[in-house]
C-alpha cells in the first residue's frame, strides 16, 4: 500500500451556497491493472460530491467514516495521465487559502486489489 498527499496549491471558488476545491495532478507512475486507487477527503466540510476529470467518484462506503470526516472514493477507472480533483461541499464554512492544508487532507492510496 501505498499513500500520496495531495497538498497545495488547491483553487478555492465559491458560489450558489457551495464551495468547490480543485487541484491538479499527474497519475501515479507504475500503476498496474490489479491496482486500486482510491482518494481519501478529510474535511469538516459537509460533502456533497468528489470529482475526478469531471466524473462523481462512488463512495466506498465500508471505507468511510462520516463521523470522522473521512471519506473514500474509488478513482480506479478514472485516472488519466494529467488529473483534476474536484472537492464539492455546501459553503457553510469561511475558508481562506491559509487554512486549506489544516482544513482538507487528501490522499490518493494506491493498493494491490
Amino acid at each position: 500500500m501505498h499513500r500520496i498527499r495531495l497538498r497545495k496549491p488547491w483553487e478555492l471558488t465559491t458560489g450558489d451556497s457551495q464551495i468547490r476545491l480543485s487541484r491538479t495532478f499527474n497519475c501515479p507512475t507504475n500503476l498496474v491493472p490489479e491496482q486500486k486507487v482510491w482518494v481519501g477527503v478529510r474535511t469538516a466540510l459537509p460533502l456533497r460530491s468528489v470529482r475526478l476529470n469531471d466524473i462523481t467518484l462512488p463512495a466506498l462506503e465500508s471505507q468511510s467514516r462520516a463521523c470522522s470526516g473521512e471519506n473514500w472514493f474509488d478513482a480506479s477507472d478514472c485516472l488519466k495521465s494529467f488529473n483534476q480533483l474536484d472537492v464539492l461541499g455546501d459553503a457553510t464554512l469561511w475558508l481562506d487559502d491559509d487554512d486549506l492544508d489544516e482544513f482538507l487532507i487528501v490522499e490518493l492510496l494506491i493498493h494491490d486489489s
